[in-house]
């Protein structure tokens, strides 16, 4: 079984027209999945869908289904959701809460009540894991812009999904940030994490194993 499966997905924010117009499709274990498209395509839309964010968030008129690692997204609690599948922003900056890196990625365990000492023995691990071992005091509004990717990716993948949703993770970074997130991307492969992303620039989605398009809300699997 697919660990993702999503079936004729629909979507219209209040009087306006599709976004989204029967997106059928599914993902593997372990795969990593590009949509790409113009702006205004529905990608992001697409990424909130998957995630459980939308039709949360705002009002829209919503339909189809969208199944996460056995669990129905849209009648699952958002908290519950986001141990199945949590999202990595474009800007990392909207997801950052905290003065400290380690602070960060404890953040979401402790709202789960998980106790200190599991916490801290999983912060440990995560920081060693993504090089952040001796940032672990910095602020991280302070670090560069790939660095603070690695953050958020640490501090959504702690949470134990087994799918991780990258909105646009290349944009705005230099070739040495791309490297540092692109290193990460293979990391979360290896571990089984299935990787969802959008990507604008399709030069620098390497690491796709297959690319979907969206064109007038429909998905295509060519340009």
């Amino acid at each position: 079984m697919s660990i993702i499966e999503v079936r004729d997905l629909s979507l219209a924010y209040e009087d306006g027209p599709a976004v989204l117009d029967g997106i059928s499709f599914t993902a593997e274990e372990g795969e990593a999945l590009v949509f790409a498209g113009l702006s205004g395509s529905g990608k992001t839309t697409l990424c909130s869908c998957l995630c459980g964010i939308l039709p949360r968030s705002e009002p829209v008129a919503f339909s189809g289904s969208v199944t996460v690692d056995c669990t129905d997204i849209p009648g699952t609690p958002l908290y519950e959701c986001a141990q199945h599948i949590a999202m990595v922003f474009q800007n990392p900056d909207d997801q950052l809460v905290c003065s400290a890196v380690e602070d960060e990625l404890a953040f979401g365990l402790e709202n789960l009540c998980v106790p200190p000492d599991e916490i801290r023995r999983r912060v440990d691990a995560m920081m060693a894991e993504f090089g952040l071992s001796g940032m672990a005091e910095s602020d991280p509004a302070k670090l560069s812009g790939g660095q603070k990717k690695l953050v958020t990716i640490a501090s959504t993948l702690i949470l134990g999904p087994k799918v991780i949703v990258l909105d646009e993770p290349m944009t705005g970074l230099d070739a040495d940030s791309r490297e540092l997130v692109l290193r990460a991307v293979e990391r979360l492969k290896e571990r089984g994490c299935t990787v969802v992303a959008v990507e604008h620039d399709l030069s620098l989605a390497s690491y796709a194993d297959r690319i979907l398009y969206l064109r007038d809300g429909k998905l295509n699997d060519n340009p």
